[in-house]
């Protein structure tokens, strides 16, 4: 298994007291979208999305994480998910 690096979670940042712009917040916010968008086509739900579950990967990019409690949508069973990271995130 290989793990992406990570510089730190949105959380991180947001405790250093770093003000975010319009334009970081924005990009921020379509990438937690698009990586929601790309499980809810999969039929999942994430159950668990916080700043502290969105890294920062070495690239910049912002990438969702902590599939513990990953569900079916429909069903409250949780599920295993391997995840492959290509592109910006979880396309």
């Amino acid at each position: 298994m290989v793990a992406e690096r990570y510089q730190g979670t949105l959380a991180d940042v947001a405790q250093s007291g770093y003000v975010f712009s319009e334009q970081q917040l924005l990009s921020i916010l379509v990438q937690v979208a698009r990586g929601l968008r790309h499980f809810h086509m999969l039929n999942l739900v994430h159950l668990d999305i916080k700043p502290e579950n969105i890294y920062i990967a070495s690239n910049g990019l912002y990438k969702i994480g902590d599939f513990g409690l990953v569900c079916r949508a429909d069903s409250h069973e949780v599920v295993e998910v391997c995840i492959v990271w290509v592109g910006l995130i979880l396309i």
